[in-house]
């Protein structure tokens, strides 16, 4: 079993690197909890339905307002073939990114993250980020980690800042069904979007910025890790989520 904690701590070496490739390990590896060649029946409304009712308390908030609307927003990243110094290599891609590519069709592994948002009768809003890991015949082999938080709007810029982390309960069948959603412990990620959140005149989200404010080990007690995307990506386009479906439970 390999943990949040381990993998972040391996991190330590990997942030050096300056393949943007490893960037995207970090960041799957701060959103994954575990390896696992188990197969998954994952159906992301049916996991949103699961959670609507006990998402303010799996955030960290008292609120019970009921949930009316719940938005779905997704961002593809795949192995794809780009050339480097004369010599074909596979690299993590977002679906929305624009770094030239071989157009070769690859069948590989790829990850999706989701985000989902869920607004309260009171117009608050809550939000879950989940990750889900796919084979090269888009069966779910990996499910998780996952994120409970409230997004946030403030001055002119929009995003959401995750509380605490999921722990997803499984059932031991063939493949493995989703039992309950459970609050973890305290982890503190802040996305920063370039755009509203949730507006319909907008089909996808671009953050540009991640901070992590949760302890590490990189940057030393009491100071924040700061992911900046078209740095440390090399691509401005590495976070783009696209909007999925909207839907009242």
């Amino acid at each position: 079993m390999i943990t949040t904690g381990s993998l972040l701590a391996a991190a330590t070496v990997i942030f050096k690197m300056s393949n943007s490739n490893s960037y995207y390990l970090i960041l799957l590896c701060v959103l994954a909890s575990s390896c696992t060649a188990s197969r998954y029946n994952y159906r992301p409304k049916d996991l949103a339905m699961h959670v609507s009712k006990d998402i303010a308390q799996l955030a960290g908030s008292k609120d019970s307002s009921r949930i009316v609307k719940v938005q779905v927003y997704r961002a593809e990243v795949a192995e794809k073939l780009v050339v480097q110094n004369n010599v074909s290599e596979y690299r993590l891609l977002n679906s929305y990114s624009k770094k030239d590519t071989i157009p070769i069709l690859v069948s590989r592994y790829k990850h999706h993250i989701y985000l989902f948002s869920f607004q309260t009768e009171d117009d608050d809003k809550y939000a879950m980020l989940v990750t889900a890991t796919y084979d090269g015949t888009n069966n779910c082999i990996g499910l998780g980690g996952a994120y409970a938080g409230v997004f946030r709007n403030r001055f002119n810029d929009s995003g959401f800042a995750t509380s605490y982390a999921l722990k997803i309960k499984t059932s031991n069948d063939k493949p493995r069904n989703i039992r309950r959603v459970v609050r973890g412990p305290s982890y503190e990620l802040d996305f920063f979007a370039d755009g509203p959140i949730g507006d319909q005149n907008h089909s996808t989200i671009r953050f540009y910025q991640v901070i992590q404010r949760t302890r590490n080990k990189i940057a030393g007690l009491g100071k924040e890790l700061v992911y900046t995307t078209s740095q440390v990506f090399n691509d401005p386009n590495a976070l783009v989520f696209a909007f999925v479906e909207e839907f009242k439970p």
